[in-house]
């Protein structure tokens, strides 16, 4: 969802909505019993508070504490609107904030997936501010709740007012036709409820009709069950602005629905499409900027469909003109360097210590974007923001290695004001952790063995983090040890003594040491 549009994207929305009759009817809105949660540190508190004036459609929220984290702040609204999964639908709000709130959370409705679901929205203090959304697929059934989140509020007062939502018509779009049907083809599938490819479902594309036929046998129970990927012959331009469309015909009924543009950081990625069932129904994208070194691949998810026949039709990529640059942002100064020995050292992600395998931002659909951004001379980092959650995969997924030898782990991050993280390692199993987070940079220090019990130190996976803030910058990760003496390497059966040009060495479980317990590369 965007609060900031191009030119093309507010044509588009001008050109696309319908009579402007509001939906929402402030008479009949409410807070429901139980539509209140105030808890800084997700401790309660009753001094904060939030009423709703249904006369004049203004929800006041009055919080008295300092909060730390998503969901700590939240307000519901009750109202009337029932959705219609073969239209889109736009929110409109006017927020006014006695202080600045960062990574405000608007939620259309209290389902999952939810119509509308922001959690990038700054407010700035003693400002009206008015947030609009995208248009959004309506989805049946939805449970008819308006839910703010004030998170990572200071003790202030807030007006949430003039709540619209408008019924909004799909209009085509001007551009560059750049996807050629007959050029395309299918590059694979993935049918798989609960992980395990059925065997019997199905997918085909047709050059000759530019037609995704997918059939799908089986109750899908999660997104990435049900993958259909098209390989195309589009490459992206960074300094360009791109729009995704296509056709869909469903006989039954799917939520959540995923586009990716393409098999990577993509121009366009969505996972709230809806589909109705035996209905067609025009999905078009919001823009979205080109990607340098993209993989050409156009990805479907069907991932919580259950048996049925899908049809994608008339697809379409234009080319809509020049890109939007990003707005400035003016980042921080560069952690402080490690000072580690690198023999004690296993590095994921430093520009002080090579790293030794492989690290990919894993794709589990979290809504989290990453940037690489230059701090200082030298000096990279991940720049996160829309933060939900966040997964580090190492060497295509596999196993990163064996940690025995590098037990405890460092991270830094970089918050603008006091926050929370968790955190958790995974070895095919997992437990995430809290942090608390002041503002600056926090370096961490974390004893596995201590704080994870029961971790297999041979098998670490991949790394996660959760419940992040909306916006921070993650550097210096590495595992790694504190040369413990050979009188606590265990000399048995799984260790051997060296000399080597007049040294003595031990391997352990494949580990080198020398005579202090410092392993040696």
């Amino acid at each position: 969802m965007k609060k900031i549009f191009s030119l093309f994207a507010i044509a588009l929305f001008a050109m696309g909505t319908m009579a402007q009759t509001n939906l929402f009817d402030p008479a009949s809105a409410y807070i429901p019993e139980g539509g209140t949660y105030f808890a800084p540190n997700w401790q309660q508190e009753t001094n904060s508070s939030a009423t709703y004036n249904a006369t004049t459609g203004t929800l006041s929220v009055d919080l008295k504490s300092q909060f730390y984290g998503q969901w700590q702040a939240q307000v519901k609204l009750k109202h009337n609107m029932v959705f219609d999964s073969a239209k889109q639908y736009a929110l409109s709000i006017k927020f006014h904030a006695t202080a600045a709130v960062g990574g405000v959370t608007i939620k259309m409705d209290n389902s999952d997936p939810a119509l509308v679901y922001d959690n990038q929205v700054n407010l700035p203090a003693n400002e009206d501010y008015v947030y609009t959304s995208d248009p959004v697929n309506g989805i049946a059934g939805t449970d008819q709740v308006l839910v703010f989140d004030f998170g990572w509020a200071t003790p202030c007062q807030i007006t949430v007012s003039e709540i619209t939502v408008h019924e909004v018509e799909q209009q085509s779009v001007e551009g560059t036709e750049l996807f050629d049907p007959a050029a395309a083809s299918l590059d694979s599938y993935y049918i798989a409820p609960n992980w395990t490819p059925d065997g019997v479902s199905s997918a085909t594309y047709n050059p000759a009709t530019g037609t995704v036929s997918v059939d799908i046998k089986s109750q899908l129970l999660g997104q990435w069950q049900g993958q259909v990927k098209i390989k195309h012959n589009v490459v992206f331009d960074p300094a360009k602005q791109y729009v995704f469309s296509a056709k869909f015909h469903a006989t039954a009924a799917i939520g959540g629905v995923t586009v990716k543009m393409d098999d990577n950081v993509a121009p366009v990625y969505d996972n709230q499409i809806n589909l109705p069932a035996n209905a067609d129904y025009t999905y078009v994208s919001a823009p979205g900027n080109g990607i340098e070194g993209n993989n050409q691949i156009l990805v479907f998810d069907f991932g919580l469909a259950g048996p049925c026949q899908i049809t994608i039709s008339e697809i379409s990529i234009k080319d809509v003109g020049a890109a939007v640059a990003p707005p400035q942002v003016d980042h921080p100064e560069a952690a402080p360097a490690p000072t580690r020995d690198s023999a004690q050292v296993f590095s994921i992600y430093s520009d002080v210590y090579t790293s030794t395998v492989t690290r990919v931002t894993g794709g589990w659909g979290q809504s989290t974007k990453e940037e690489e951004v230059q701090l200082a001379e030298g000096d990279k980092a991940f720049y996160y923001t829309k933060c939900n959650y966040l997964g580090w995969e190492f060497n295509s997924s596999s196993t990163i290695g064996d940690m025995t030898a590098y037990p405890k782990l460092h991270l830094d991050i970089y918050v603008a004001e006091a926050a929370s993280i968790k955190f958790t390692p995974i070895w095919g199993g997992e437990a995430l952790k809290e942090y608390a987070l002041q503002a600056g940079w926090n370096a961490i220090d974390i004893d596995l063995v201590t704080e994870f019990v029961g971790i297999n130190l041979a098998n670490i996976i991949q790394i996660k983090w959760d419940s992040m803030p909306s916006t921070c910058y993650i550097d210096n990760v590495y595992f790694y040890g504190e040369g413990t003496g050979v009188k606590n390497i265990a000399v048995d059966n799984n260790a051997t003594k060296v000399i080597e040009n007049g040294q003595l060495f031990i391997i352990r479980n494949g580990v080198k040491y020398n005579i202090t317990g410092s392993v040696v590369r």
